[in-house]
């Protein structure tokens, strides 16, 4: 995907927790949005393999976030070293599914061309504002990466899910689970 000739990816992470995801599409010369309610798991991994300048971390109202003590130390955090050249930038936003303003905050970096999530589908009450967001950052040509342990589209736990995406919000869905 990332090498079928096309132009750097402008991709968003929901729920990025980590940032395993998104760090990965970084590496791989993305431009990289990661979302989750709290940024400090994404925040340290995305220092120790970007390096400091690489990062940028903006709080709720697009203020610059002040990061923890422990994450400015310098010494043993660069341990391994910034990725390789060619890598693309990190932006880290706090986002809360559903609240206007974060997706409006979001979406001011938009259009994202790719939109990631990965095991983030845990309450079945958050799935509407989860459709909804996901439809708000992304636009017509966007390709979303679904990935989860939740068994396929048609499992009961999932369905409300896949159907609001499709009758509300006009996504065609693919289950590539099998390839």
């Amino acid at each position: 995907f990332w090498r079928s000739g096309s132009s750097a990816r402008h991709v968003v992470e929901l729920g990025a927790g980590c940032g395993c995801c998104g760090l990965t599409a970084a590496a791989l010369g993305a431009s990289v949005t990661l979302t989750d309610q709290h940024v400090f798991m994404m925040h340290w991994n995305a220092l120790v393999n970007f390096g400091r300048h690489a990062v940028q971390v903006v709080g709720a109202e697009g203020e610059a976030a002040v990061a923890p003590a422990a994450l400015e130390r310098g010494g043993s955090l660069h341990s391994h070293g910034p990725l390789a050249a060619g890598a693309g930038e990190v932006c880290l936003r706090t986002l809360g599914w559903g609240d206007e303003s974060d997706i409006k905050a979001t979406a001011a970096g938009a259009p994202f061309d790719v939109l990631l999530g990965a095991d983030i589908m845990y309450h079945r009450e958050s799935h509407g504002i989860l459709a909804d967001t996901i439809a708000a950052l992304t636009s017509l040509g966007a390709v979303v990466f679904w990935s989860t342990s939740d068994g396929p589209m048609s499992a009961p736990f999932g369905a409300g899910f896949y159907e609001r995406l499709t009758n509300v919000h006009g996504f065609e869905i693919e289950d590539i689970s099998e390839e």
